[in-house]
């Protein structure tokens, strides 16, 4: 097994787009990091140079000890699973699995040991002899998976494997892929758009947006603790709900005023412009510390909880808040959505995170 290290990696096309600018990581031998940003942000691109399919533009990729800016993709024991399954379609399951070991030269007798014992993990050798398009989609990707745990690689490169499954096939394989790669404890990059995979399956979250990183710990990190507004917006479904707030000195603490609401907290925050950040799920149909007035536009019933998209009393702001479903308000409806002050995050001017000691409030209206 190996760790993974990039150091100050960029890649520029020919048409001069800057697609990854200055990426510093290092995945620990065994770690599982989960690479997620927005579309065009750089992380299939990422995984692609650490696979070697791309060349790098500046800065150094190490495989364990050994630099690999210039080593053949074939030459790093790495194995990669696509989105696309990639099977031969005139090839038996064993076939497919044992392609790139017959191609390397492996004995025959160590490649049906290794097919066998792939198979057996996957809940799969009762298809070792079918054909692809006999195939459900959730068997071909398991397949696809096969012909990676077969090379017995240092790393596994997953680039969105679960995108083209149902979401119940999806839940099954995340938790697949997560007990395969704890056993086998292989060190894995799996680039992904899906925050629940993101969320429930990784080490550690890798989060780029526009080629640069904005946050690497791990998940519920990201989500207590986010770094800037980019990703606190980004992390979580719904989405962080954002205010522009004017912060002012008022005796020992400061106050937090907008168009919508107005409380003082006992904290050190210097006084200028800030957005305040709370999530869905911390609001309540309550008065609490701070509140939002707030209009019913829609009620979205999603089993367990209601999200209720709003508008701010004035119509300055739209808000989501996440309910318990036995709340269920119409439409015109005013409601008063209540947070606590611990569940508030501050952003400065330029998106960074704010920290403040949100433990005493001196008043709040």
């Amino acid at each position: 097994m190996s760790n993974v290290r990039l150091s100050n990696v960029s890649k520029v096309y020919d048409d001069s787009i800057l697609a990854v600018e200055g990426l510093d990581l290092t995945v620990e031998d065994g770690e599982f990091v989960v690479v997620v940003g927005p579309s065009g942000c750089g992380k299939s691109t990422t995984l692609r140079m650490v696979a070697g399919l791309e060349t790098i533009s500046g800065g150094e990729i190490s495989i364990g000890d050994t630099v690999v800016n210039d080593v053949r993709p074939q030459d790093r024991n790495i194995a990669m699973v696509f989105q696309s399954y990639a099977l031969y379609p005139h090839m038996t399951v064993r076939e497919n699995m044992s392609f790139g070991l017959r191609l390397a030269g492996e004995r025959s007798d160590e490649i049906e040991t290794r097919v066998e014992d792939a198979a057996e993990m996957l809940e799969i050798s009762e298809l070792l002899d079918d054909l692809p398009k006999q195939l459900s989609g959730g068997q071909q990707q398991r397949v696809a998976l096969g012909r990676a745990i077969v090379r017995d690689p240092d790393v596994f490169l997953m680039d969105e494997p679960l995108s083209n499954l149902d979401a119940k096939l999806r839940t099954q394989m995340r938790t697949e892929i997560q007990r395969i790669q704890e056993n086998l404890g292989v060190t894995t990059i799996y680039v992904t758009h899906d925050q629940t995979e993101a969320m429930t399956m990784a080490d550690r979250i890798v989060i780029l947006n526009d080629g640069k990183l904005q946050q690497v710990d791990p998940p519920e990190q990201c989500y207590d603790e986010p770094n800037n507004k980019f990703v606190a917006g980004f992390i979580g479904s719904p989405s962080m709900n954002f205010f522009d707030v004017t912060v002012t000195a008022a005796g020992r603490g400061v106050n937090v005023e907008s168009p919508s609401f107005e409380f003082t907290l006992d904290i050190d925050v210097p006084p200028g412009e800030y957005t305040l950040g709370v999530r869905p799920e911390d609001f309540t149909a309550e008065r609490e510390d701070g509140y939002i007035e707030t209009v019913v536009d829609v009620v979205e019933p999603v089993g367990s909880d209601n999200y209720l998209y709003l508008k701010t009393a004035r119509g300055e702001s739209e808000v989501i808040a996440r309910v318990e479903s036995e709340f269920r308000p119409e439409t015109g409806d005013e409601i008063a959505l209540g947070f606590d002050i611990e569940d508030m995050h501050l952003f400065d001017g330029e998106g960074a995170r704010v920290p403040v000691n949100k433990r005493q409030i001196t008043d709040s209206v």
